[in-house]
């Protein structure tokens, strides 16, 4: 169990990162469009592109109004908030893990709200799961088997002493 949650929670930071740094590269493409030059902001598209789906980014001014993004996203007036007071926050849904920054530049102050699907993360959990039952049952079969072997081993030298006493038993009864 103590495996089960270690991994659990490191998987889970892995993938808030991820999602974290997901946001960064959107917020550079978005809000940073015009102070880059033509080819910083192409190669900076090619990775957007490459790392998360526009819809799943939101970018929102600092009245909540998103501005950019194709996320349809309700937001929270409480996650908006807390992005705002501690400039980068994060929460989890059965179905997504959700990121956002707290963005200043120059045309205002924003939050940058990206997501990632639990799809993946649940698959990997749910094999871990597997993985660890198997290696459970496969640990006590192996248990259960050396210690009746051990026990057989421990034991033979008083078995064959209650033996020795059980034939000299019968063999003074018959004289």
């Amino acid at each position: 169990l103590s495996v089960y949650l270690s991994l659990y929670k490191v998987m889970e930071k892995t993938e808030i990162q991820t999602v974290e740094s997901k946001s960064l590269l959107a917020a550079v493409y978005y809000l940073e469009k015009d102070e880059l030059s033509y080819n910083e902001h192409a190669l900076i598209t090619i990775q957007l592109e490459n790392a998360i789906s526009r819809s799943n980014i939101a970018i929102f001014n600092a009245k909540g109004q998103q501005v950019n993004g194709d996320m349809d996203f309700p937001l929270s007036k409480d996650f908006f908030l807390y992005v705002v007071a501690d400039h980068i926050s994060h929460y989890i849904t059965d179905e997504y893990f959700y990121n956002g920054i707290f963005y200043k530049d120059n045309e205002g102050d924003f939050v940058v709200i990206t997501r990632a699907s639990k799809i993946e993360f649940n698959k990997q959990v749910d094999a871990l799961v597997k993985i660890l039952i198997t290696i459970s049952v496969i640990s006590l079969f192996i248990i259960f088997v050396f210690s009746q072997l051990l026990g057989y081993i421990a034991y033979q030298p008083i078995v064959s002493i209650i033996d020795q006493i059980r034939k000299r038993k019968e063999s003074n009864f018959y004289q």
